[in-house]
């Protein structure tokens, strides 16, 4: 799966705090001069941030030969690269469009809802205490009789307030959409009820399962595609790890020390590793395909159809042949909706 977009706080809302300097400048001057000044610069870092993930996706979908995955996110890419282009202080352009969640790849509808999510929180921040730090201004001109310098700061408030509207509305529609899926820790203790082992030595500790011996355990509990599975896998004795799941095995190959995907194809696709190392795998399995990683590259991807539910996932820790000891950390099940 693609990083996730960075959670800092956002620019904006650290810009918000320049609303007493927006309405002093507005008492001498234009009201929304260094508004709009902290507008652009917070907007485009928000944007600059959501490129940056958005290249890390394309470059993970062209490595996987991902033709309609890589489009996709091409597109968002040359989109939001257009927008940033426009014209900067322009009064309350409109922030790029949104991408319909029922036909958009869905790691690439998490990282544009978590940006939306971003600006829609800093905008209305920013605008909400320029609305009111903007009605000081407005009495004083009043006062001071500048009738029209009132009124010109009292339209630019009630353009605040317009937008202040449509981004509440925005950010319900995004809210409505649902929060994006959460993976769910296997090692959990309040997961060990789902656990069963089928032979060999199974010892839990925190974030870490161990099997010894000729060793096989179970999570029993349905899961549907398209999920991904990622966890820690470092052999510390002897050698043929395995992860069952469905009719394919992430296993040893031969006599080698080397991890491919079984069934086997040619030319084969494995990656070395060696004892008291530690490999990150990550597995995803789509109705349409499936891919493995290893220590965050792409191995294998495969135009495997698995539709159905599996019942079940397997770990092995060592076979009849090679009876070692192999470590199973941070184990994560990540399940996403249908499309």
């Amino acid at each position: 799966m693609s990083r996730c977009f960075r959670t800092h706080t956002s620019p904006l809302l650290l810009l918000a705090a320049l609303s007493f300097q927006i309405a002093t400048h507005a008492a001498v001057g234009e009201p929304g001069e260094d508004y709009h000044a902290a507008r652009d610069a917070g907007v485009e870092k928000v944007l600059t941030d959501y490129l940056e993930v958005l290249e890390e996706l394309l470059a993970g979908r062209l490595e996987a030969a991902d033709l309609d995955g890589a489009t996709e996110v091409k597109d968002e890419i040359g989109a939001t690269k257009q927008w940033l282009l426009q014209e900067k202080h322009a009064d309350f352009k409109e922030l790029p469009e949104g991408l319909p969640q029922a036909t958009t790849w869905p790691p690439l509808w998490e990282v544009f809802k978590e940006m939306r999510t971003r600006l829609i929180r800093g905008l209305t921040t920013l605008n909400q205490r320029s609305f009111e730090d903007l009605e000081v201004v407005q009495k004083q001109r009043t006062k001071a009789g500048d009738l029209e310098g009132a009124l010109e700061v009292r339209e630019f408030r009630q353009q605040l307030s317009n937008e202040i509207a449509k981004l509440t509305g925005d950010a319900d529609q995004i809210a409505s959409a649902g929060l994006p899926p959460e993976p769910v820790d296997l090692l959990d203790e309040s997961q060990r009820k789902h656990w069963r082992v089928i032979r060999g030595d199974w010892t839990f500790r925190k974030e870490t399962l161990i099997g010894e011996g000729n060793s096989r355990i179970a999570y029993e509990q349905k899961i549907s595609p398209p999920f991904e599975l990622t966890f820690g896998q470092e052999v510390e004795e002897g050698q043929r790890p395995r992860l069952y799941f469905g009719k394919m095995v992430i296993q040893h190959d031969g006599y080698d020390f080397a991890l491919r995907l079984h069934p086997k194809t040619e030319p084969k696709k494995v990656h070395p590793y060696a004892r008291d190392r530690k490999l990150r795998i990550k597995l995803i399995v789509d109705p349409e395909f499936v891919e493995l990683h290893v220590n965050d590259r792409l191995l294998e991807r495969r135009e495997t159809r698995i539709a159905g539910p599996l019942d079940r996932i397997e770990f092995s820790g060592g076979d009849g042949w090679s009876p070692g000891r192999t470590d199973f950390t941070d184990i994560f099940l990540l399940e996403r909706p249908a499309q």
